[in-house]
């Protein structure tokens, strides 16, 4: 099951390790979620990263088209203590007020069990020091945590105390389940506990940030620059499509990719799953149905994407417009063996497709976070691997 993740808009390598550790984290999650669920060796499964990030949008005076704080106001001030931003950073935050420093893992059990698993991987994968095998035994760990967490009511920790209680809970139930397997270490216990007593003590640290209000100017800044970033990524591919067609720089880069996908089947193994974030939805929709007909997937998984916008605006040249918008929907391409759209009804930025195409599958699913960061926040979720490899269960 060669899998390909094509990336959204503002996703750059910079000069830093980063994007290196948010791919290994992902790819670690997509070989230890999906494969067992299609019947595979997750160490067998390939996946493929096409970066186009460097093929996106360049800002040549680097963002002075943003609003700074030194500009004459044009009226009377705002009041600094109602500012969006403020409003803006109280949302992501899931309580009205936070709990002690070290029960903030615990107050987020209570709510949801996988949600603290959740939290538990989005920081310990992003540990500075972790390397390959450190992510592997972290995904074997959240693997077998979430189906612990699936289980867990809040009424089950009404006897825990505080976040380390709670941690000791987890380790020993995925301890069991390795026991069961009779595969020592099969589930890398004894190496993800290292990070994830790091990873504890980092959410523990973290605890007293939660009540610091943020300068509304410095989050809004942030929000601009997010913004015209994704508006110029999707310009930057519309315009290459527009002066080279099929033959676009981030069109090739992700055909290229596609390509290898195609070429690392066997008969043992024909599937091509292709799980595309944001505005790679909208480019993996378009090489399929127009720019590369030729190729093909056996299961297309559109996250917080736009596709059914872009259909709608008319910039997906295969698709026609329909004869009575409101009952008329656009079928389904050939080259596209199952679709499954999925979006954070939180999450602005993206869409729902049944409505504009026939033979999709829309599905809702909350990241947890508000207007800003659900966008971001689909594949930091390991409860998100582990509900769409219950719905790839059975095979593609």
């Amino acid at each position: 099951m060669p899998i390909v993740f094509v990336h959204g808009v503002g996703t750059r390598r910079g000069t830093g390790k980063a994007y290196d550790r948010r791919v290994a984290a992902r790819t670690a999650l997509l070989r230890r979620f999906l494969g067992p669920t299609l019947g595979l060796d997750p160490k067998s499964t390939r996946v493929f990263n096409p970066y186009w990030g460097s093929e996106a949008a360049t800002f040549r005076w680097d963002h002075a088209s943003l609003p700074g704080p030194d500009v004459e106001a044009f009226g009377a001030p705002d009041d600094p203590t109602s500012s969006d931003g403020v409003l803006a950073e109280a949302a992501l935050t899931a309580w009205e007020e936070p709990p002690p420093p070290d029960r903030t893992l615990l107050a987020t059990a209570r709510m949801s069990a996988p949600a603290a698993v959740d939290l538990l991987w989005t920081v310990a994968s992003e540990v500075e020091w972790i390397d390959s095998a450190d992510v592997d035994s972290l995904a074997g760990f959240a693997y077998e945590a979430s189906r612990w967490a699936d289980g867990v009511r809040a009424t089950d920790l009404i006897d825990v105390g505080n976040d380390p209680a709670l941690f000791g809970r987890i380790v020993e139930a995925v301890e069991r389940a390795d026991a069961a397997a009779g595969d020592t270490e099969s589930f890398g216990v004894r190496e993800a506990t290292v990070v994830l007593r790091e990873a504890l003590d980092r959410i523990r640290t973290a605890g007293p940030r939660f009540t610091s209000a943020v300068a509304g100017s410095v989050l809004r800044r942030r929000v601009h620059t997010g913004v015209a970033t994704f508006m110029g990524d999707v310009l930057a591919y519309l315009r290459q499509r527009e002066q080279s067609g099929a033959d676009g720089p981030i069109a090739s880069t992700v055909t290229a990719d596609l390509r290898q996908a195609h070429d690392a089947r066997t008969d043992a193994d024909p599937h091509v799953v292709v799980v595309a974030h944001s505005m790679g939805g909208n480019i993996v929709f378009d090489l399929l149905s127009h720019l590369r007909p030729d190729l093909s997937c056996d299961v297309l998984v559109t996250v917080g994407s736009q596709v059914g916008l872009f259909a709608e605006l008319d910039l997906l040249p295969a698709v026609a417009a329909p004869a009575v918008a409101a009952r008329d929907r656009s079928p389904r391409p050939a080259s596209i063996g199952r679709w499954l759209n999925v979006f954070d009804e939180c999450d602005v930025l993206s869409f729902a497709a049944s409505g504009v195409f026939s033979g999709v599958d829309d599905f809702a699913y909350s990241t947890g976070y508000g207007l800003l960061k659900a966008h971001s926040s689909y594949f930091v979720r390991p409860s998100f691997f582990r509900r769409l490899g219950a719905r790839l269960e059975g095979g593609a």
